[in-house]
């Protein structure tokens, strides 16, 4: 036996060896570096296997493809030819597949000499960059203290490339958070979680952000989310009382290389019945350094009546300032009551006290002012009364009429006066007529010497004709205005304005256009009033033109020049004012030439010189770290007459910080040279101002505006509806209040302080924290017009169910289903459920604990068909589930039996 076994052994290795001699290896044809295409998922690779001799033994393939890829039709393939093999490979491409050439690795067994040939050919997936986000969290619910979050989502690279993303977090166009993410794996996911800090601005109770993510191809997705506060407590507003912005504003300013400074409060109280006003303000400026000491101002503006309490002014009769009050009623919509009364508290200038009192009412198109002034000075012994009337007459917008009635006496008690005690009458018209292509208009005012107040002699004649076309307008005018007040004499060289001792009379021309504007008028000037240091008269050219360019740049030009006729040492005498203005988007030049003519103090007119000056000063605007609004100017100066050149630069900038109502402001002017004696002694020094301004949320104390709602929540373990001692309080459990979002806290409740009054809703929101719990209302309506407090009850969840059947005639044709049948509850406070039953009869209803009465619809079984026992009293308080069955019987008919 053992022979055998050896023969066996040997002819077994002899046939192996020979095989193997008699086995050739095969050589391999594929073509390499193979690229899929981007419309399909699956790539086909060609392998030729070629023997040198046919051969029956078998063959195997095995496929190891890079990540990313799967081939068809498992990974090893088996075959068994005798002359050459063509091998189709099927690779899926799935999305972990990378854009890189990777190889295939090919393996070639002999399943008889257990040989290998090993070989390789390179794929790649097509270039592709995209990417996909996932989240499952719309909504994060944080307390109301918490400030912290993080955004959960995941982030799928869905590309055939890595990919490199960075994540913003915003709210509107703010960035609040960001995340860089280094880098992805094609075809892989990442649960990433954004950390979110709450700005302690945002105060609502929920706030919509959206996460932005961009890869380095500046590829973006996005998703919303919302971030819901949930409050335990809180305050809407930081008092119970109104808010009132009270504003305190303090300053410097530099003058002479002197300091002076200067404080302010003022506050508007808004009410119902109308606004409340106060100031104060306190100034020391001068010499005395008591220009405005302790300056404080009340008023009060309603809808029938105006006061106003404090240093006031008025130059309505007589000049005068002082504390007093002011006084306006409004009885009706054409009647007005009034009177302003002033107490003086100077003894150097305004020594006087005065009192008006005024009536204003209207009569159809008739308007009358009805005004009595009385004037006292005891300093001066100077006492002045008089009464004032106007009849406006308004017959239509194109035609108006005014009439002038005053009369008055003034008495000199310390200094004799020729018209002392004598009565001063006053006389006034004017009239405007307006029609499509003219406008006329005239007024006239006299005024006797012996009239008291401001309009003492007072001459003022007016006329005025203007033709008016489509885009220009022209027309001639006449002015006469005299007045024997000392204070009010002209200074013509200023060239502020030609009001008061003057006859001027010329022509006027105006043209608008929409990107300029014209306008021009001259004539004849002449002083009324005249002093030694004035010209008597000349002829004047008053222009301005405007022009704007490319819609950024803006010209003004304006001029005030004149001329005498009158010759002074053999030389026409001529003046101006002109002003140049050019803008631009963030800058800009303004120049000046000012002409003055200095002449002698006495009565002969001596031409002592011309003082000429040329201002030029360019100004450049911008916005420093893009919130602080910052002007510098540079200003040069030249006398034409000295030949001084003078300069300096001004600055002036402000910020503002809308969140802690801070404001500053800071102006100046800074001279590079100084002055000569005879130019102006502020040039010399520099000239700063810096103000603080805050504004602070005050209290008014006056009337509550604003409540507090506190809202327990209990357990209503006797279900009577009321909270009594030792029911178990929740909490955990959320609600919605309007728009706002509550959660109780350890004690089961949950407050609002400080809201405003109105109507509020009470909702309570699904998924209770206490679980087994149900809210007798879901929701409760209250109206807000003091602090309350709430109660809410929920009650344990009960049930009642049952079934309603049929008991039908034997004989009966009818087809009746026990379908939506109306099965209605009642508890014992009057409230009302109800349900249908389903195709078989059954229904059940979850209810809070209590004891109803459950009934059928008796309306609805008036026919044969009637319930045997209608309503049934289930009381669910103990028992947690009640089975009631309702019997509908049909009425039998009766049966006949007939004898035969």
């Amino acid at each position: 036996m053992k022979r055998i076994i050896i023969l066996f052994c040997c002819v077994h290795f002899i046939i192996l060896n020979s095989a193997a001699q008699n086995s050739i290896s095969p050589i391999l044809y594929f073509v390499d570096s193979l690229q899929a295409n981007d419309s399909s998922s699956l790539l086909h690779a060609e392998l030729k296997i070629k023997f040198s001799t046919p051969n029956p033994f078998n063959y195997s393939i095995q496929i190891q493809p890079p990540t990313g890829w799967r081939p068809i039709g498992g990974s090893i393939l088996s075959f068994k030819r005798i002359a050459d093999t063509l091998v189709r490979i099927t690779l899926l491409r799935t999305r972990y597949a990378q854009s890189k050439w990777s190889p295939v690795k090919v393996q070639v067994f002999d399943s008889v000499s257990n040989s290998c040939l090993d070989t390789f050919f390179h794929i790649r997936a097509p270039w592709r960059s995209d990417f996909q986000l996932v989240s499952s969290d719309s909504i994060i619910e944080l307390a109301d203290t918490v400030r912290f979050a993080a955004v959960k989502f995941r982030l799928i690279n869905k590309g055939s490339v890595e990919g490199f993303y960075r994540v913003f977090i915003k709210k509107n166009a703010q960035v609040i958070s960001t995340l860089t993410i280094p880098s992805i794996l094609p075809g892989s996911d990442t649960l990433l979680y954004v950390p979110l800090l709450l700005p302690r601005t945002i105060l609502e109770s929920q706030v919509r952000f959206q996460v932005y993510v961009v890869d380095s191809l500046l590829q973006s997705r996005t998703f919303p989310f919302s971030v819901v506060r949930r409050f335990t407590s809180l305050k809407v507003n930081p008092s119970s009382y109104g808010l009132q912005q009270l504003t305190i504003e303090s300053g410097l300013f530099l003058l002479e290389k002197k300091m002076y400074h200067f404080h302010e409060a003022r506050t508007l109280i808004h009410s119902d019945k109308g606004d409340l006003q106060f100031s104060f303000r306190t100034r020391a400026f001068g010499q005395t350094l008591s220009v405005e000491r302790n300056i404080l101002t009340l008023g009060f503006v309603g809808k029938k009546a105006r006061l106003l309490f404090g240093q006031l002014s008025d130059n309505t009769h007589f000049f005068s300032l002082g504390r007093g009050i002011s006084i306006q009623l409004n009885p009706t919509a054409k009647q007005e009551w009034g009177g302003k009364f002033i107490l003086r508290n100077d003894k150097t200038v305004y020594t006087n006290n005065s009192f008006l009192f005024y009536t204003r009412h209207q009569q159809r198109s008739f308007r009358f002012l009805h005004q009595l002034a009385i004037d006292f000075d005891k300093i001066r012994g100077n006492y002045g009364y008089l009464m004032h009337h106007e009849l406006d007459w308004h017959q239509t917008e194109r035609f108006t009429v005014k009439a002038i009635f005053a009369a008055g006496v003034e008495e000199f008690k310390k200094r004799r006066v020729f018209h002392s005690g004598d009565l001063g009458i006053g006389l006034g018209a004017s009239s405007l007529l307006k029609l499509p292509q003219w406008e006329l208009g005239g007024d006239i005012q006299y005024y006797q010497k012996s009239f008291p107040g401001i309009n003492k002699g007072l001459r003022n004649y007016q006329l005025d004709i203007r033709r008016i076309f489509k885009k220009y307008s022209t027309g001639l005018f006449y002015r006469y205005n005299y007045v024997s007040i000392p204070i009010l004499f002209d200074s013509v060289y200023i060239m502020d304005a030609f009001k008061f001792n003057m006859e001027r009379m010329g022509f006027r021309f105006s043209l608008h256009k929409a990107t300029y504007h014209f306008s021009l008028s001259g004539g004849h000037f002449r002083q009324v009033g005249l002093t030694a240091g004035q010209l008597d008269q000349y002829l004047f050219l008053d222009k301005s033109i405007g022009w704007q360019f490319a819609k950024k740049i803006r010209l003004q030009l304006s001029a005030l020049s004149g001329i005498s006729r009158t010759a002074i040492k053999g030389k026409e005498i001529w003046f101006t004012n002109t002003s140049l203005d050019m803008k631009w988007q963030r800058g800009g030049v303004k120049g000046f030439f000012v002409r003055q003519p200095i002449l002698s103090d006495s009565t002969v007119k001596v031409l002592v010189r011309n003082v000429e000056t040329m201002i030029l000063s360019p100004y450049f605007n911008f916005k420093f770290l893009k919130r602080i609004p910052v002007s510098l100017r540079y200003t040069i100066s030249k006398s034409l007459y000295d030949k001084t050149v003078t300069q300096g630069i001004g600055f002036s900038l402000q910020y503002k910080s809308k969140i802690s109502n801070w404001q500053i402001q800071c102006n100046g002017t800074v001279p590079l040279t100084t002055t000569t004696a005879n130019q102006a002694v502020l040039a010399s020094f520099p000239y700063v101002t810096l103000s603080l301004q805050k504004a602070i949320n005050v209290p008014t104390i006056f009337k509550k505006k604003y409540y507090t709602l506190r809202v327990l929540v209990f357990e209503d373990v006797n279900s009577n509806g009321a909270y009594d001692l030792g029911e178990p309080r929740l909490r955990g459990i959320r609600f919605a209040v309007n728009h706002l979002r509550f959660l109780t806290d350890s004690i089961g409740c949950f407050t609002i302080s400080n809201t405003n009054a109105g109507p509020y809703e009470i909702m309570a929101e699904s998924g209770y924290a206490t679980q087994g719990l149900t809210p007798v209302a879901v929701v409760t309506t209250i109206n807000l017009t003091s602090s309350q407090l709430v109660y809410i009850s929920f009650r344990k969840g009960h049930a009642i169910g049952g079934l309603v059947k049929f008991d039908l005639d034997p004989y009966s044709r009818k087809q009746i289903t026990p379908e939506n049948i109306l099965i209605n509850f009642v508890d014992q406070a009057g409230k009302k459920f109800s349900t249908l039953t389903d195709t078989t009869g059954k229904f059940y209803i979850k209810l809070p604990a209590g004891v109803y009465s459950v009934s059928l619809n008796e309306t609805s079984f008036t026919g044969p068909i009637r319930p045997v026992v209608n309503s049934f009293q289930v009381d669910i308080q103990q028992n947690a589930y009640q089975f009631i069955e309702f019997e509908l019987r049909e009425k039998r008919r009766e049966i006949r039996l007939r004898n035969h």
